[in-house]
């Protein structure tokens, strides 16, 4: 009963974690739509020539691909449909044998598909996801816009490749004391 308790609480607290980053991502995103007037290109500089909330539509993915498809909002939009269903899936059916790494990157990228899905589908009737970070690095470079969905991404992706290295290095140190017990 102890177990199953314990299980209970973990779920609770991951569903609680994605749906706090789902719920940031929209409230930001509406909120810097809403209070820069819906224009693209409105900004506010916050540090001078390194950071701004800089409102623009992003209709493509990652670095804008796929933004001047004819059908390239109707790609995204089914690939973030993918990637979240089978993120949920897969996180439901192995929540128990998960290490905290997956599970990390599973609680980040579900609402960072989730909530670009939202703003692809057009719930906000908006040309594209709204993004709205934007930083110019070395005062020069540009680093494209985004927003908090696109961040839970890319901490994700960081995590699963961390959680792939250890878990990969965990085996290797299993079969390799497995090895050594066999052969005494």
């Amino acid at each position: 009963m102890e177990n199953s308790s314990k299980l209970t609480k973990q779920i609770i607290i991951a569903c609680c974690v994605m749906g706090l980053l789902l719920a940031l991502d929209i409230g930001t995103k509406l909120g810097v739509y809403f209070a820069l007037g819906g224009v693209d290109g409105a900004n506010i500089e916050v540090i001078p020539n390194f950071f701004w909330i800089y409102l623009t539509f992003n209709k493509g993915a990652a670095f804008s691909f796929l933004a001047n498809a004819a059908a390239g909002r109707i790609i995204l939009s089914i690939l973030s449909i993918l990637g979240s269903g089978i993120s949920i899936y897969y996180l439901v059916k192995n929540f128990k044998t998960l290490n905290i790494y997956y599970r990390i990157a599973l609680y980040l990228f579900i609402p960072g598909c989730t909530g670009n899905l939202i703003d692809r589908v057009g719930i906000y009737q908006t040309p594209g996801v709204i993004d709205f970070l934007k930083f110019r690095l070395f005062n020069s470079y540009d680093f494209p816009v985004f927003n908090v969905a696109d961040s839970c991404l890319t901490i994700s992706i960081i995590v699963f490749i961390i959680a792939f290295i250890v878990t990969d290095n965990d085996k290797k140190k299993e079969n390799k004391s497995n090895e050594e017990i066999s052969s005494k």
